[in-house]
């Protein structure tokens, strides 16, 4: 039974790692779609 319950925790740290990056790439998509009006030109700057 002592099996089970780790691998019942295990499972549950997994998901909630999951949770948090799947989060983070959300955050980061929205980022990346709401910020490149503000970015486009200082990287243009930038690289002419």
């Amino acid at each position: 039974m002592k099996f089970g319950s780790s691998l019942a925790s295990t499972f549950t740290g997994i998901t909630v790692n999951i949770k948090s990056f799947l989060n983070t790439i959300c955050w980061i998509s929205v980022c990346v779609a709401i910020l490149p009006d503000a970015w486009r030109p200082w990287l243009d700057g930038t690289q002419s």
